[in-house]
């Protein structure tokens, strides 16, 4: 992560994970695909965007260019009329040929994956091995990457404003855990439902998480679904 210049600037990011869509109902991975909105996911990005208004105030937003992470971003917008700023940084980790399926509904290849998976989180901690890259999808230094050019986009141009930005799950949870000082490459402890909201505030080289996954705006629980593979 960069360093900001001429001392400590603060800088607050919101975390916010898009509203749901059939496949994350269905608990499809869906990835770089774009897939929109459902029903709820329409009513859930109304009720983050309340949320947001009523508690949160921000200076901009940055959205993912996916569908789905646009209309969150566009109901947010309503009550705040920016122009939103599109950065591509921002889209979903791409699952490969994990895409369009469940964990439950898996082929020969994908099985392999998981199974190397599964090696990495069982050993992680006492071994130091670390992720697998997905099959025929992103790597882990592509994601990286992603992370580390975005957040010196913010540092660089976007210091000491209070930013919304709108993305994915597990776009999120890689990069809250380099922003934590973690790495991609080891376990991630951290998770994001549909319409969530999380805050952690930059301030030099050090960064203090404030709020993770909170959905207390949403009309009812969601309730604990099974992790993805990232």
């Amino acid at each position: 992560m960069q360093e900001q210049s001429k001392g400590a600037i603060f800088t607050r990011l919101y975390l916010i994970r898009h509203g749901q869509t059939e496949w994350n109902k269905e608990k499809k991975i869906q990835g770089s695909l774009d897939i929109p909105l459902n029903k709820r996911g329409l009513q859930q990005a109304k009720a983050v965007a309340q949320r947001m208004h009523a508690q949160y105030p921000f200076d901009l937003i940055i959205s993912s260019p996916a569908e789905r992470a646009l209309k969150t971003a566009e109901a947010i917008n309503a009550h705040s009329n920016f122009k939103i700023i599109v950065n591509p940084n921002l889209i979903e980790v791409d699952f490969g040929s994990l895409t369009n399926h469940t964990l439950d509904n898996l082929g020969p290849e994908q099985e392999e994956y998981i199974q190397k998976f599964n090696h990495f989180i069982n050993t992680n901690f006492c071994s130091g091995t670390t992720r697998p890259d997905l099959p025929q999808g992103e790597t882990i230094a592509q994601i990286e990457k992603r992370i580390d050019v975005f957040i010196n986009i913010v540092l660089s141009r976007y210091a000491g404003k209070k930013i919304a930005v709108v993305s994915h799950g597990s776009f999120l949870k890689c990069m809250l855990t380099v922003l934590c000082g973690g790495s991609v490459r080891d376990y991630i402890p951290y998770w994001f439902e549909n319409a969530s909201i999380s805050i952690i505030d930059l301030n030099g080289n050090f960064s203090v998480l404030r709020v993770l996954n909170k959905t207390n705006h949403l009309e009812q629980e969601l309730g604990f679904v099974t992790p993805k593979i990232m």
